[in-house]
């Protein structure tokens, strides 16, 4: 028995937002800078707490006044004795490798990142589709679920400069997503994910900087379940919301 759910989801949001922040365009010396000094810089408190203005990509023109690039290795554990929702599970244990670059001169910035995360969803009940808090109630489900092996990558970049009074930056991002499990029920969900930000912002308004920008968003999903069980499968669910299938 094969039961398939493809799930295309497009958002195109033209918005048109105005956007205050501290123009903190300081020149300083960008050789010689210690390490500790970027380091510091780039953790700072300020630009960790206020990210709704680096929305738009003009705003991160000068963000750090440094060149910083970063490498982490590391993990995730999530642990709970009963699941808050159990379509997500009760845990998760994640591998993850990230990298990170801020390029700092005189006329533009430049930075990118990219990310590889791989591990497993625990214990997931009534849902058998990547991303349940995006697409409930729009999912596939049964009684029975289990654990998820889960593979993650994700890729940014992004160029703002300036041109007269005028600073422009654009930024793009994707993500992809493969989820599945290798015990009935069998699911193996592709997903991909395009994020897309054009924005323009004016350099000279005292301490403040005005601007605004574009977004384009696309969310795409394949959501295959399978059964090798030739004795008799369970039932599958679409659920539409409201407890209704």
């Amino acid at each position: 028995m094969k039961s398939k759910l493809n799930i295309l989801f497009f958002l195109a949001v033209t918005s048109m937002t105005f956007s205050f922040a501290n123009a903190q365009e300081t020149e300083a010396k960008k050789g010689n800078a210690p390490i500790l000094q970027r380091v510091v810089e780039n953790k700072y408190s300020y630009t960790e707490f206020f990210t709704l203005p680096y929305a738009n990509p003009s705003m991160k023109y000068k963000q750090y006044n440094h060149t910083l690039n970063e490498v982490f290795v590391g993990g995730e554990i999530r642990d709970e004795s009963s699941a808050i929702i159990m379509q997500q599970g009760d845990g998760e244990r994640y591998g993850i490798v990230d990298a990170k670059a801020f390029i700092s001169r005189d006329k533009y910035s430049m930075w990118g990142s990219a990310s590889y995360n791989n591990g497993k969803q625990k214990n997931m009940r009534w849902n058998e589709t990547s991303d349940f808090l995006l697409l409930y109630p729009y999912v596939m489900g049964d009684s029975i679920g289990g654990d998820s092996k889960v593979e993650k990558y994700y890729f940014n970049g992004g160029y703002a400069g300036k041109i007269g009074r005028v600073i422009w930056g654009l930024d793009a991002s994707y993500k992809a997503t493969l989820s599945y499990r290798q015990i009935d029920p069998r699911p193996r969900n592709i997903t991909g994910e395009l994020d897309f930000h054009l924005g323009a912002a004016l350099s000279e308004l005292g301490n403040y900087r005005l601007g605004t920008y574009v977004n384009a968003y696309k969310y795409k999903q394949k959501n295959v379940i399978e059964f090798y069980n030739e004795q008799g499968n369970l039932t599958l669910y679409h659920f539409t919301g409201l407890g209704t299938d």
